[in-house]
């Protein structure tokens, strides 16, 4: 995610106003639940916040809560799938970035964070699938379609003969 399309969710995220309180969540029978160890405090946009300062556990507490109040937030799943990609939890964060997508099948977030997932674990197949579903979302292209399509480009110079 660009800095540009962070700060636009962020603005949109903060402006529907969550409030956020203790909570578990389980991303549809996908994943065990992940039980959370502190209260989150303040809005979506501390969640992002805290992915940015690397304070995964924060995070992930505040987007469980939103899930929790919000099942349907397709926003929340792809940014947990993040986070678990992030602390190299594939398994969980394929579950998330999933889930993510069977809400909102035109995510371009997750789209774009799952075929970096993809790669991550050396399934260009998949990630190749996901950028040509980013080619057909961003009709004229779109940050997270340049930014998978990089990524791509990157693996196949550094894994091909």
């Amino acid at each position: 995610m660009t800095i540009l399309s962070a700060k636009w969710a962020l603005g949109c995220v903060a402006a529907f106003g969550i409030s956020l309180a203790s909570a578990s969540a389980n991303i549809g029978g996908d994943g065990p639940p992940i039980p959370m160890t502190t209260a989150p405090s303040g809005s979506a946009a501390d969640g992002y916040q805290a992915i940015e300062a690397g304070e995964y556990e924060t995070a992930t507490a505040i987007f469980l809560k939103i899930i929790q109040d919000e099942p349907t937030n397709a926003e929340a799943f792809n940014q947990l799938g993040y986070i678990n990609r992030r602390l190299q939890d594939f398994p969980r964060a394929f579950a998330y970035y999933k889930k993510a997508l069977d809400l909102d099948p035109q995510h371009t977030g997750a789209h774009h964070y799952i075929g970096e997932a993809y790669l991550e674990v050396g399934d260009l197949e998949n990630a190749e699938a996901h950028l040509r579903q980013l080619d057909l979302l961003c009709l004229f292209g779109c940050d997270d379609f340049f930014e998978l399509q990089q990524a791509v480009d990157l693996y196949k110079a550094n894994h091909t003969g």
